[in-house]
């Protein structure tokens, strides 16, 4: 049976990029949506993967990224108005940085497995509080 996940947009550009500490551990999941999880995203993940590739790499490899990422995602969370003041909520209630709170409203939403690089100001903070969905640290992903 496949699982719900969503990946913050921290895990998508280790794995482009694919020189930083966790990028292969980022590479191993990705390379299992599909076969073992259906990927459910917030469309903020296009603007975010597509800045990151455009500065790190170049245009022509972030558009291609985008088309991929496209093609990966089951559900896209549109952020929309009522979307974004629950994540705006969200947010404020586990303490965590503005554009993360789009990717846990989405996990909260669909009930997903959420997976971020951002142990400290991310995870932990979620953890801390008591959300009632799984979450992970990239290394900690044991699925």
């Amino acid at each position: 049976m496949l699982k719900y996940l969503t990946l913050d947009s921290n895990i998508f550009i280790a794995s482009i990029k694919g020189d930083e500490k966790y990028s292969s551990a980022c590479n191993k999941i990705i390379s299992r949506v599909g076969i073992d999880f259906i990927l459910v995203e917030p469309s903020i993940i296009f603007g975010e993967v597509g800045n990151a590739v455009v500065r790190n790499l170049n245009i022509d490899i972030a558009r291609e990224e985008i088309q991929n990422l496209r093609k990966a995602i089951t559900v896209i969370q549109i952020c929309g108005v009522v979307f974004c003041g629950k994540a705006g909520l969200s947010g404020g209630q586990y303490d965590i940085y503005s554009a993360n709170s789009f990717y846990l409203q989405t996990a909260l939403e669909h009930n997903t497995i959420l997976v971020s690089l951002d142990e400290e100001d991310f995870i932990d903070k979620i953890k801390s509080k008591g959300a009632a969905i799984e979450l992970f640290h990239v290394r900690d992903f044991f699925y």
